[in-house]
């Protein structure tokens, strides 16, 4: 699996929302957002290999 690279506005989001919110629901939403993007991923490879 290659490795996610985070954007500039990534990385803005995610420290405006630990500032906000604090770091437990950062580390919430960020688990989240990337179980999403690794699920579409695999769902996109998947379809390729079959």
């Amino acid at each position: 699996m290659k490795q996610y690279k985070f954007t500039i506005e990534d990385k803005f989001k995610y420290i405006k929302i630990a500032e906000s919110n604090g770091l437990k629901k950062t580390i919430l939403h960020f688990a989240e957002e990337f179980r999403e993007i690794y699920k579409n991923r695999s769902k996109s490879k998947n379809g390729i290999k079959n």
